[in-house]
């Protein structure tokens, strides 16, 4: 097509700007599993990417004293999110050090534990990746360590 971005090529699928194809003649029932599971990362990993962009934003200037509010309806008009999820997720990764972060966490492990201390972060999000813990595991250890 024409004007068509690439945006990821497998050897099964091929992603694009408009839309997902498959590529290979043999696409079994676990390829399709995997691509759900590869989306549904993304998606929370894109909050994180959001967030970090907020505080960037932030950071430089763009986001005004008193103007708050116009920034976050620009962002909101561009993906389609809501201001509040664009406020939370800026907040949250304001207080997630890089150092603490782990390519198997995304939004939601960070939005349970961005209010503890930074070393009691990265220990718990360490923990709940090797015990293959679920949110509402880390929810219960997080809650745990709350004074």
């Amino acid at each position: 097509m024409e004007n068509e971005i690439e945006i990821l090529n497998t050897k099964k699928f091929n992603v694009t700007a408009v839309g997902l194809t498959a590529i290979a003649e043999k696409i079994t029932e676990n390829d399709i599993m995997t691509g759900f599971e590869f989306f549904g990362k993304i998606k929370d990993k894109a909050m994180v990417y959001i967030g970090d962009l907020a505080v960037i934003a932030e950071q430089k200037g763009f986001i005004k004293n008193g103007q708050e509010s116009k920034f976050y309806e620009k962002v909101a008009e561009r993906t389609g999110l809501k201001k509040k999820s664009i406020r939370e997720a800026k907040l949250v990764m304001k207080n997630i050090n890089l150092s603490n972060r782990l390519d198997r966490c995304g939004i939601r492990h960070y939005q349970l534990v961005y209010q503890l201390p930074s070393g009691q972060q990265k220990e718990i999000l360490h923990r709940c990746i090797k015990e293959n813990w679920s949110t509402k595991k880390l929810k219960n250890e997080v809650f745990k360590l709350k004074p």
